[in-house]
């Protein structure tokens, strides 16, 4: 099998400065990031059942399409690494750069984010696959690794040194100071599969609006939901950058989704 379509763990730690090499866990990469099969992020709730977890306020919701959704029959798989779901929370680290750039990162927390399919994966309209509420922003990937706020196995099974799918780079030092922060030769490099093994370096010093550069988010653990199949659709035109809603019009647009 061709290294590109392999995922798993990082080989050999004896030389962390070069792309560590991929073992294969869980077969064919195009298989995606696995979805959670327990927990609070396997629970696919309907309309009704989000609705008893969610106030319908004036709370904002940033909607985009997650471009690396597809469809096997049934089920979602994910073939980027944003957003990513594993270690049990929904992060937003390596995608929707500009959009992260539109506050800095203190105004993020409590805002609310969604991701839907594109209309083909579907069946004519924009399935939900994921909805957080901001619990935690980060202004860098340093910031996230060294933070108490997240559990260290959770970063380790985001972390893109040792997977295809992950979402956060480890720094190489334990201290950086400011500039440091936004430099990639400061970070560990990905796996030699990673979906963004070309760009990843973006991923890290991206310049945004008025020069900021985008806040890592990770979602508050009750206010996180995850759908691996379409339960919840919409109709609304969800344009190519994103959507912004109150949290009202959000649930208002949303509908328990039936086969066409």
């Amino acid at each position: 099998m061709n290294n590109r379509f392999q995922c798993g763990v990082f080989l050999s730690h004896s030389s962390k400065d070069k792309p560590g090499v991929c073992i294969p866990t869980s077969g064919d990469c195009r298989d995606g990031q696995p979805f959670p099969k327990r927990g609070r992020l396997a629970q696919n709730r309907s309309l009704s059942g989000l609705k008893k977890r969610i106030h319908e306020n004036e709370d904002l919701v940033y909607c985009y399409v997650i471009s690396t959704i597809k469809r096997d029959v049934h089920q979602f798989r994910q073939e980027g690494c944003a957003p990513n779901f594993q270690g049990g929370r929904i992060s937003l680290c390596t995608c929707k750069h500009y959009m992260r750039t539109f506050m800095d990162t203190n105004s993020w927390r409590g805002k609310w984010i969604a991701g839907f399919s594109g209309k083909a994966v579907g069946g004519g309209c924009n399935a939900l696959v994921c909805l957080m509420k901001v619990g935690h922003a980060f202004e860098s990937h340093y910031d996230l690794w060294k933070s108490a706020a997240i559990p260290f196995r959770t970063k380790e099974m985001k972390q893109a040194t040792h997977d295809r799918f992950g979402d956060l780079f480890e720094p190489k030092a334990k201290v950086l100071r400011d500039n440091e922060r936004f430099d990639p030769q400061n970070y560990h490099p990905p796996t030699r599969c990673h979906c963004h093994k070309e760009t990843w370096n973006n991923d890290i010093r991206y310049e945004g609006c008025k020069g900021r550069n985008p806040s890592l988010l990770v979602g508050n653990v009750k206010y996180s939901f995850l759908w691996d199949r379409p339960v919840l659709m919409t109709k609304l035109k969800i344009p190519r950058g994103q959507k912004k809603l109150t949290m009202q019009e959000f649930l208002s647009h949303l509908k328990n989704w039936t086969s066409k």
